[in-house]
């Protein structure tokens, strides 16, 4: 996938600093006088109510596409060529800032061309639910697999500045057993899974999405049998939403290391359609089945967070004969090294005051 090379570099950071990672923002619940929350189980979960959390980090998010031939058995993986960022940031109770840059040293140039892009993703998670909505607007795509599909290309990737991706949605998770399990304790740095515990999660997901360009999205070296009528499609979109189920486990050793592994997965309905330059449009209506998967590993105590994690959400549009099977990827990895600081007197009234 676009973000391998980048995340094997992010996984050897994370294994010298021994880091973790976040995301989101902390919705704060009642406490106690000695600090502990009252809508947990404190043998479970140790909260940070008062505290303000700063942090280094590595982040890239991504989108990818891939449009699978069954029959063929040939596909086409589309990407963007995202940057690598390296950022600040501050959290304080709800309220989180952090500031990113894609430096130069941290993005080489390996014949992936320019991709513009605005990337909306906003991952929440409370005690009880995990919220996650998306708005992915990319222009400009590269073909990863283009060595696979044209061993005598000219140059190292076959691009597509014409190419066009939109992907507007989003998911909403309820956290069964939400007083002894925390998503907030591996992917944010204001709480801590004490002991190893897990979850059964059950929600809703729904999204709209479009991949366009001036010509034949498919490749022009490509047989003109590879993917039946769709071939020559110029516009693919769709329109999705139905059930999600899963779960969500977090192993914990010594309170202080976990692994945290999440699985979901969505039945959807949808309506797809497929335009070709001669305005032929072919509109399909299937049921598939699509992942959404987190995982975090690192280092967790009661005053440094060090580790990686990443959001990985799968969105599957196929025909109806499942012969042309088509994939939206979306995600986010990061690696985050974060301290918890106790304000003084003076700081911690103004903390106090933030809900």
């Amino acid at each position: 996938m676009v973000f391998s090379k980048r995340l094997f570099f992010l996984i050897i950071v994370a294994w010298c600093c021994r880091g973790a990672v976040a995301f989101a923002q902390d919705v704060s619940g009642g406490y106690n006088k000695q600090g502990d929350s009252l809508d947990c189980d404190i043998n479970f979960i140790q909260t940070f109510p008062n505290h303000i959390t700063g942090r280094l980090y590595l982040s890239q998010k991504y989108t990818d596409l891939e449009i699978e031939d069954e029959n063929r058995k040939t596909s086409i993986d589309y990407a963007p060529n995202t940057t690598l960022n390296l950022g600040i940031g501050v959290t304080v109770k709800s309220l989180s800032l952090n500031l990113a840059y894609g430096f130069a040293f941290l993005n080489p140039e390996e014949g992936r061309g320019k991709t513009r892009y605005l990337d909306l993703q906003s991952h929440v998670y409370t005690r009880e639910w995990v919220v996650d909505l998306f708005g992915q607007f990319y222009s400009g795509l590269y073909l990863e697999n283009t060595a696979q599909l044209a061993p005598n290309y000219s140059e190292p990737f076959y691009r597509r500045r014409d190419l066009n991706e939109i992907i507007i949605g989003g998911s909403a998770f309820y956290v069964v057993n939400n007083r002894e399990y925390s998503f907030r304790s591996a992917l944010i740095q204001n709480e801590r899974q004490l002991k190893s515990a897990g979850s059964l999660l059950f929600g809703m997901e729904a999204y709209l999405g479009k991949v366009s360009g001036d010509s034949a999205i498919a490749p022009y070296f490509l047989a003109p049998e590879v993917f039946g009528p769709a071939r020559y499609a110029r516009e693919i979109s769709f329109a999705k939403i139905g059930p999600s189920a899963g779960y969500a486990y977090t192993f914990v050793y010594d309170k202080k290391y976990f692994l945290m592994l999440s699985l979901s997965l969505n039945l959807s309905y949808g309506v797809h359609s497929s335009s070709t330059p001669n305005d032929i449009k072919l509109t399909e209506e299937t049921i598939d089945i699509g992942a959404f998967a987190r995982f975090a590993i690192g280092y967790n105590d009661a005053n440094w967070y060090l580790g990686l994690s990443s959001v990985n959400n799968n969105i599957a549009a196929s025909t109806e004969d499942r012969s042309v099977f088509a994939q939206f990827g979306i995600g986010n990895v990061r690696l985050n090294f974060a301290r918890r600081i106790l304000p003084g007197p003076k700081l911690k009234k103004i903390v106090s005051k933030i809900p």
